[in-house]
Protein backbone atom coordinates (compact mmCIF):
# COMPACT_ATOMS: atom_id res chain seq x y z
CA UNK A 1 0.00 0.00 0.00
CA UNK A 2 1.49 3.37 -0.90
CA UNK A 3 2.10 5.94 1.83
CA UNK A 4 -0.77 8.26 2.58
CA UNK A 5 -1.36 11.37 4.63
CA UNK A 6 -3.42 11.19 7.82
CA UNK A 7 -4.31 14.11 10.04
CA UNK A 8 -4.83 13.13 13.66
CA UNK A 9 -7.97 14.35 15.38
CA UNK A 10 -7.83 16.74 18.30
CA UNK A 11 -8.47 14.57 21.38
CA UNK A 12 -8.16 17.45 23.83
CA UNK A 13 -11.00 18.88 25.90
CA UNK A 14 -11.42 21.76 23.44
CA UNK A 15 -15.22 22.00 22.96
CA UNK A 16 -14.95 23.28 19.39
CA UNK A 17 -12.01 21.46 17.81
CA UNK A 18 -11.61 18.55 20.20
CA UNK A 19 -13.77 16.06 22.09
CA UNK A 20 -14.74 18.40 24.92
CA UNK A 21 -18.39 18.47 23.82
CA UNK A 22 -18.61 14.68 23.51
CA UNK A 23 -20.24 12.61 26.24
CA UNK A 24 -18.41 9.67 27.77
CA UNK A 25 -20.69 7.31 25.84
CA UNK A 26 -19.87 9.10 22.57
CA UNK A 27 -16.14 8.86 23.22
CA UNK A 28 -16.44 5.15 24.02
CA UNK A 29 -18.48 4.61 20.84
CA UNK A 30 -15.78 6.37 18.82
CA UNK A 31 -13.12 4.12 20.31
CA UNK A 32 -14.88 0.77 19.95
CA UNK A 33 -17.07 1.40 16.88
CA UNK A 34 -15.11 4.07 15.03
CA UNK A 35 -18.11 6.40 14.69
CA UNK A 36 -18.35 10.11 15.43
CA UNK A 37 -21.24 11.39 17.58
CA UNK A 38 -24.43 12.74 15.98
CA UNK A 39 -23.42 16.38 16.46
CA UNK A 40 -20.52 18.66 15.65
CA UNK A 41 -18.13 18.19 12.77
CA UNK A 42 -19.11 15.40 10.36
CA UNK A 43 -21.89 13.89 12.53
CA UNK A 44 -22.47 10.12 12.52
CA UNK A 45 -19.61 9.46 10.11
CA UNK A 46 -16.85 6.90 10.52
CA UNK A 47 -13.48 7.91 11.87
CA UNK A 48 -10.44 7.24 9.70
CA UNK A 49 -10.13 3.78 8.17
CA UNK A 50 -6.89 3.30 10.11
CA UNK A 51 -8.81 3.43 13.42
CA UNK A 52 -8.13 0.05 15.03
CA UNK A 53 -11.70 -0.59 16.21
CA UNK A 54 -11.33 -4.37 15.95
CA UNK A 55 -8.49 -4.14 18.48
CA UNK A 56 -10.16 -1.57 20.73
CA UNK A 57 -13.55 -3.29 20.94
CA UNK A 58 -11.81 -6.21 22.69
CA UNK A 59 -10.75 -3.93 25.57
CA UNK A 60 -12.20 -4.81 28.95
CA UNK A 61 -14.60 -2.13 30.27
CA UNK A 62 -12.19 -1.06 33.02
CA UNK A 63 -9.44 -0.46 30.45
CA UNK A 64 -11.82 1.56 28.28
CA UNK A 65 -12.75 3.59 31.37
CA UNK A 66 -9.04 4.17 32.06
CA UNK A 67 -8.53 5.49 28.52
CA UNK A 68 -11.54 7.75 29.00
CA UNK A 69 -10.15 9.02 32.31
CA UNK A 70 -6.87 9.82 30.59
CA UNK A 71 -8.57 11.66 27.73
CA UNK A 72 -10.30 13.89 30.27
CA UNK A 73 -6.86 15.02 31.48
CA UNK A 74 -5.60 16.16 28.05
CA UNK A 75 -5.82 19.95 28.17
CA UNK A 76 -7.26 21.96 25.29
CA UNK A 77 -4.66 23.32 22.90
CA UNK A 78 -3.85 27.02 22.85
Amino acid sequence: MPPFVVTASDITQDRGAGIGAWTDAEIKRAIVEGMRPGHGRMPNTPLAAVMAVDFFKAMPPRDLDAVLDYLHTVPAQD
